[in-house]
């Protein structure tokens, strides 16, 4: 019988509106923290969320790749015990939390909308370093055709939906840490400092080097 531990989470918000959506998200974003001491190819033996159980539980097992179970009493992650013990990969950079993450985290909602589901996803997404559309869809138990289309009615994209989400985060960065200009670019997936730099003055206006030596 394979040794099991498990790695929770618990939000205030459990419950609200949308929530759904946001466990859905944030079982994601504790996977992958496991996965970054594992490997690329590492799957969790269960998830357990805290959220009804839908018609459709497909796409949330497509998803983990691996059996979901509904209706927990908070967000899990299941994984054997001997995972511990596997090689960890060296990684260049740890992602950094910034006191905005913590306001956010302790006093934040639900998001309330369709468009606000999908910045909270995006906003993870940019967090834990790899952003795609599919993975917004099959978070959200939707098509990217259906995802894009409710994009459309709201008069946005994909692309600058993100973009939004970068600049945002950029910002929080800038101000609230004192990570290198370099590093910040790393994070929020340019390839250069150059780009980061051309990106974040089209979105603002202002330079990354001028807004952190103007705070």
């Amino acid at each position: 019988m394979t040794a099991k531990r498990r790695f929770s989470y618990g939000f205030a918000t459990a419950g609200h509106p949308g929530y759904a959506h946001v466990a859905n998200v944030a079982a994601g974003v504790l996977a992958s923290v496991c996965r970054h001491f594992q490997s690329a190819s590492w799957y969790p033996l269960r998830v357990e969320l805290n959220i009804p159980r839908p018609r459709n539980i497909g796409p949330f097992e497509d998803m983990f790749q691996c059996p979901v179970i509904f209706d927990a009493p908070v967000i899990t992650i299941v994984f054997s015990r001997s995972s511990l013990d596997a090689h960890r990969p060296v990684r260049r950079t740890t992602p950094v939390v910034t006191i905005a993450d913590v306001a956010r985290d302790r006093c934040g909602e639900a998001p309330r909308d369709t468009l606000g589901v999908i910045f909270e996803h995006i906003r993870l997404q940019v967090r834990s370093g790899s952003i795609s559309i599919d993975s917004t869809a099959r978070a959200m138990d939707t098509s990217i055709r259906t995802l894009q289309r409710e994009l459309n009615r709201e008069g946005r994209d994909f692309r600058t939906l993100v973009n939004m989400v970068r600049a945002k985060r950029a910002d929080e960065l800038l101000r609230y840490s004192n990570g290198s200009i370099t590093r910040i670019a790393t994070e929020l997936g340019y390839s250069t400092p150059a780009n980061f730099s051309r990106a974040f003055r089209n979105a603002t206006g202002v330079n990354p080097s001028a807004l952190r030596a103007a705070g």
